[in-house]
């Protein structure tokens, strides 16, 4: 079971802990148990857990209205490093190589990480490292006589600042968990980059982001247009209006 530190409630930056004051972070996200199967269909998650809530709704909406959609990534573990992987024209197969660079990098720049880091429940930035840098693999259960996958260690927040750093790009979060995108910039680009990496985030999984009509293979190049709270609601609205009158005419003819 992963440990780290997560950032503070939902926020998309990463926070420092003060301190002298005590922690108020909240526990790394769990992993699943060891039991359940790994989802991999367009609802991402995995099977038997969770239901469409409204700001997942309302995410997908957004990217419908963007022109940009979900592509299914594996459930293992690795699902961040598969997403980041997939986005940069790897393939989700090579996720080892990115997970392995996250983890150098946190490595390298240890005196910022550590500053997210909780030591008093995962004891620093190398301990933090060696966990992170597992991807699970397929056991052998001698009490139930068959393979079983081991799940890799998830990544999340501290994991997507690591990632912006090492290949310097900035990252599109459409996260639906709160209904709404985020953009964690690089050197003042807020994701208009044709490198941009676009990512789809839920409570339990990440998934790759491509424009509707592909390319499915190599790099996403997928162009984000960055839009003020009001013309979101406006594009939103016009989307339904037009939905609905496409449904009209369907329905007329």
């Amino acid at each position: 079971m992963p440990k780290g530190g997560k950032h503070k409630g939902k926020q998309p930056t990463l926070h420092k802990r003060k301190a002298s004051q005590p922690s108020t972070q909240q526990p790394r996200r769990k992993q699943p148990p060891r039991g359940t199967k790994p989802r991999n269909n367009s609802g991402g998650g995995w099977a038997g857990t969770g239901s469409r809530s409204g700001n997942a709704a309302k995410i997908e909406e957004y990217m419908t209205c963007h022109g940009v959609v979900r592509k299914s990534i594996i459930g293992d573990g690795n699902c961040l490093f598969r997403a980041m992987a997939d986005q940069i024209g790897f393939g989700e197969g090579r996720h080892r190589e990115i997970r392995e660079k996250i983890v150098q990098t946190i490595r390298a720049d240890r005196e910022y990480f550590a500053n997210f880091i909780d030591e008093e429940e995962v004891g620093g930035v190398d301990e933090y490292c060696d966990e992170m840098i597992k991807d699970g693999m397929p056991i052998l259960s001698a009490v139930f006589e068959r393979w079983l996958l081991r799940l890799g260690v998830w990544g999340d927040d501290i994991e997507l600042e690591a990632f912006r750093r090492a290949y310097e790009r900035p990252l599109v979060i459409y996260d639906a968990s709160t209904g709404t995108p985020y953009v964690k910039p690089f050197n003042g680009d807020e994701g208009k980059r044709l490198d941009t990496v676009h990512l789809w985030k839920s409570e339990c999984h990440y998934e790759s982001v491509r424009n509707k009509d592909g390319p499915w293979d190599g790099p996403s190049r997928v162009i984000y247009k960055v839009l003020c709270p009001s013309l979101q609601t406006g594009l939103m609205e016009e989307c339904k209006n037009v939905t609905g009158r496409s449904r009209n005419i369907e329905t007329k003819s």
